[in-house]
């Protein structure tokens, strides 16, 4: 669905911001290499103390479902919660990695997006279906459905964060530029263009 206007790639970019901007109003003094040298030693300390704190809880296997959820969906909104948590983790080893270029990063930025977007849709899913149970629709209509949702859903999570550590990032931005430099041009011999 349409979140609102805008093109999919601009709207992709305005997610990934919103996901870095917690972390760059904790560790952007320090992680900003044109901040003078005492800015940059407070930035670290006020991060460190922070991230002391809330990194470890990233790790938490177990996530405590809202209360009420039938046994199933509970079990799906655990997962949901140890998948966000996994994604919150590789999302602060790029931003540690790659500092303030990661901004720039947009093909990686947009793996993150992905894993997120289908969590949120995980998370939808199973609470409509509590509430269509609520409603009195049986458990065995919607409870089928649900499992194959999320279950397809995690595989693109699975992908997308699989793809953070492993991709063709750098080989595919290097041909890149080896197209914008023309070394290409002979794969265009031969063929038709508009207004010729």
């Amino acid at each position: 669905n349409t979140v609102f206007e805008g093109s999919s790639e601009i709207l992709r970019l305005f997610l990934a911001r919103e996901a870095l901007d917690p972390h760059l109003r904790i560790a952007g003094d320090f992680l900003n290499p044109r901040n003078p040298f005492g800015r940059r030693a407070a930035g670290f300390a006020r991060a460190g103390l922070h991230y002391a704190g809330w990194y470890p809880t990233t790790f938490w296997p177990f996530a405590a479902a809202p209360a009420g959820l039938h046994p199933r969906l509970a079990r799906r909104a655990s997962a949901v919660g140890r998948s966000s948590r996994r994604l919150a983790r590789r999302l602060f080893h790029a931003m540690a990695s790659h500092g303030p270029r990661l901004e720039r990063e947009q093909v990686l930025l947009g793996r993150f997006v992905d894993a997120g977007t289908e969590l949120f849709a995980q998370a939808a899913c199973v609470s409509h279906a509590q509430h269509l149970l609520g409603k009195g629709r049986p458990a065995e209509d919607l409870l089928p459905l649900v499992d194959l949702f999320c279950d397809r859903s995690r595989r693109r999570v699975d992908a997308s964060l699989g793809g953070v550590a492993r991709n063709a990032d750098d080989a595919t931005y290097a041909e890149a530029r080896r197209v914008l430099d023309g070394r290409y041009r002979w794969l265009e011999e031969g063929v038709a263009h508009r207004g010729e």
